[in-house]
């Protein structure tokens, strides 16, 4: 009975399509040539009443064949008994064909989990662009000198949240003063935490976590042991600087001369974002692009707001989307398939940004969080893409390029999955799906 079943939902799936094409086929057409201005919306795709019919299109009888056995496979893997039983949404897209491949739901609000930082990756390299820098400065009043080697005046760090920040710098700074002949320093050391708002942790972000998910959110990052107080402290001794004074926190005054400044690129900070999915790396670029409104104390609000344009760009609506937080987190984040895949197609058409990009991306059965994934078969070193988990969802979006050569952009967002593993498998099969499929 179930193999009968399984038949007779076939053959009316490809009865709907080839009855759809026929009456559709002046009414949905796809450009032959890329439009950089058009969105993917809701236009670009028909589903059927059971959710899994694909869009109408002017590609010719071989390509449309071709999508007939796309719709076949990936309808059989989303009405498997694994996949029912949690929510998916789905969209494949040929970005060189500029158009849809299949669809699945793609407008549903759902949590995206790390691909959350796909958002929050294109929407720096649009917002800060690709030679943007963290900085972190290291400055000094004029002050009174004795004999030019004592320093009577406070000195003072204005944090930029640079996860990359540690000791090396640290030294840096403290040689700067000893290049200068200093000595001695009656001073307070006073950092300066005016980039962003006060917030340690992420709207929503569950206790439970644990400091090793949920990083701290303090614009003065310390990536080495200890904290970046003590190894100033240490440095100074090292250095042979007497140091008289305190730390404490304050706004850096008008008259502060820079005396050193430490700079790290965008792209160092996207490559272990991406790769290796660090939450603390994620957060740091979300409060970068917070900071590009100019306002003091900015949170996430304000990163909300620079990647509003971003949004619009792509066709659609901000106020459709939460972006709670850069790194994925919270519970509160609420993405669509189509937006995930939006983005990469917009990035994928500016090749500046899209050279930023690409590199950090995971690849499949190589590195980073899909090196033990997809290690056999057509999406082996194929798929370019970001995973997300937490508890409850598995997620998968990026590149792949078909047998034809086309660049596909896809995006898979599962919700309500018991375990991580059966998510990953269903994507997986997925991508194989859509790397191996041929004409019959």
């Amino acid at each position: 009975m179930f193999h009968v079943s399984r038949l007779l939902f076939n053959v009316s799936l490809a009865l709907i399509f080839c009855c759809f094409s026929a009456a559709a086929q002046d009414t949905l057409r796809v450009p032959r040539a890329p439009q950089p201005d058009r969105p993917l919306h809701s236009a670009d795709t028909t589903i059927t009443t059971s959710g899994l019919g694909p869009d109408t299109l002017d590609l010719g009888l071989s390509a449309l064949s071709q999508r007939e056995t796309l719709t076949q496979r990936l309808s059989e893997i989303l009405q498997s008994k694994g996949a029912q039983r949690m929510q998916t949404a789905l969209l494949v897209y040929d970005l060189t064909a500029d158009t849809v491949m299949f669809a699945y739901m793609p407008d549903a609000l759902m949590r995206p989990a790390s691909c959350q930082k796909l958002v929050t990756s294109i929407g720096a390299l649009y917002a800060l662009g690709g030679n943007y820098n963290l900085r972190t400065t290291f400055l000094a009043r004029p002050a009174v000198a004795d004999s030019g080697k004592v320093l009577r005046g406070n000195v003072y760090v204005r944090a930029g949240f640079d996860p990359l920040l540690g000791l090396s710098e640290v030294r840096s700074f403290v040689n700067e003063l000893k290049a200068l002949g200093v000595d001695t320093l009656r001073g307070d050391l006073v950092i300066d935490l005016s980039m962003k708002d006060d917030s340690h942790w992420g709207a929503g972000w569950c206790w439970d976590d644990g400091n090793d998910t949920n990083p701290d959110l303090s614009p003065l990052q310390y990536k080495d042991q200890g904290t970046f107080e003590n190894a100033f402290a240490a440095e100074m001794k090292r250095a042979g600087i007497f140091w008289q004074g305190g730390i404490r926190r304050d706004a850096i005054p008008s008259d502060a001369v820079k005396l050193a400044e430490a700079t790290h690129s965008i792209d160092q900070l996207l490559l272990r974002m991406m790769k290796q999915s660090d939450n603390r790396y994620a957060e740091a670029l979300f409060y970068q692009i917070a900071a590009r409104s100019g306002k003091k104390h900015a949170g996430a609000v304000e990163a909300r707001k620079q990647l509003e344009p971003l949004v619009r760009t792509c066709g659609l609506d901000p106020a459709d989307y939460v972006a709670a937080d850069g790194s994925g987190l919270s519970p509160y984040n609420f993405l669509s398939a189509r937006l995930l895949v939006a983005l990469l197609r917009y990035a994928w058409r500016d090749s500046a940004l899209y050279a930023h990009l690409l590199p950090t991306l995971p690849v499949a059965g190589t590195d980073g969080t899909l090196s033990s994934r997809m290690k056999r078969g057509s999406a082996a070193g194929n798929v370019r893409a970001k995973t997300g988990t937490v508890t409850g969802v598995s997620t998968l979006a990026g590149y792949a390029d078909a047998p034809t050569g086309n660049r596909i952009a896809f995006a898979i967002l599962m919700n309500g999955n018991q375990t991580a593993a059966k998510g990953r498998a269903l994507q997986d099969e997925i991508c194989h799906a859509f790397t191996s499929l041929r004409n019959p």
